[in-house]
């Protein structure tokens, strides 16, 4: 196309006798091209016929077809022939059916060859019409300009298609690493908070615990230590560990946690609380069973206490079950 549009211009520019050449090539060219669509054309009408005609010759006979026959010749056994022709128009039924299918592939590709042919006619005319043989060639370059632009502008756009996926897919990559780095980092941060907070509850005979991390999974291991009280000081390590790194405002925690843990791990814990800056919520019976330091830490800052007088919304619950 392009080699095309060069030789026009060359030709409309320097207004030669080879204009005429150009438009007989352009010419010789179409009708090649219609030629042998007319050969196909022909290939596909001789196939239709054959078909048309062996459709037309597949009838079925009835008994009544026998009666010259058995006329002719009265040995011949008309319920055999009978058979005969039954198994026969099993056979015809289903070359019928295929011989219907391809005629319908036929009569497609001629409507395909025809409406081709018509294009083509159409284009041999505006040759053949055109007064000024330079006014064809102008309308032609307009033609190949238009089609080589179009051309020209698909590949630009596949072109950019091409390179943001490219783009898109550095950019998805990037996002995975990103996040693998980022989970690694929070992983190990966490890590590190429970080990600090496990070793201040439990000292240093504390099993620690592991937090593992994926983008889709975690996996928390309490280790070899599987009992009671220490799965609640692992929940209470990481609880901390969390307030402290996050944007966490305050945790709670019930005493059911603290009834599970020994008295050094609780009067740690209560030190622990008390060196935070953000809220922590607790509730707790038995202090009197603690240090004399820690009963004051938790004295001074209680804010609700509740006794045998002092009843939770002034209701006395196991006296209402009762």
């Amino acid at each position: 196309m392009t080699s095309e549009i060069e030789s026009i211009k060359d030709s409309l520019k320097k207004n030669v006798t080879d204009i005429k050449s150009l438009i007989n090539d352009r010419n010789i060219s179409l009708k090649k091209e219609k030629d042998e669509l007319l050969e196909k054309r022909n290939s596909l009408s001789a196939q239709l016929a054959r078909i048309d005609s062996n459709l037309d010759g597949s009838k079925i006979r009835n008994s009544k077809s026998f009666q010259v026959v058995t006329d002719f010749f009265p040995e011949i056994d008309a319920g055999k022939l009978e058979k005969v022709e039954t198994f026969h128009k099993g056979i015809t039924k289903i070359l019928k059916t295929q011989l219907n299918a391809e005629k319908k592939l036929i009569v497609e590709s001629l409507s395909v060859a025809d409406s081709d042919i018509e294009k083509l006619d159409k284009e041999l005319l505006k040759i053949v019409d055109s007064k000024e043989e330079s006014v064809y060639l102008l309308e032609r370059l307009m033609e190949l300009d238009r089609s080589n632009r179009d051309l020209i502008t698909q590949n630009e756009y596949w072109s950019r298609e091409s390179k943001i996926k490219e783009e898109i897919s550095q950019i998805r990559n990037e996002i995975g690493e990103t996040i693998k780095e980022s989970i690694s980092e929070i992983e190990k941060s966490l890590n590190s908070g429970m080990k600090y907070y496990i070793e201040s509850i439990c000292h240093d005979k504390a099993i620690l615990p592991t937090l593992s991390l994926d983008s889709t999974d975690y996996k928390f291991s309490h280790g070899d230590d599987r009992g009671t009280g220490k799965g609640f000081a692992n929940m209470i390590a990481l609880d901390l560990t969390f307030l402290e790194k996050t944007h966490l405002p305050c945790i709670i925690h019930d005493s059911l946690l603290f009834k599970n843990l020994d008295i050094p791990a609780v009067e740690s814990l209560i030190k622990i609380y008390s060196g935070f800056t953000k809220q922590i919520f607790i509730s707790i019976d038995e202090v009197s069973k603690y240090s004399g330091d820690v009963k004051s830490l938790i004295q001074s800052s209680e804010f609700i206490k509740l006794d045998k007088d002092k009843l939770a919304f002034k209701v006395k619950w196991k006296s209402r079950q009762e």
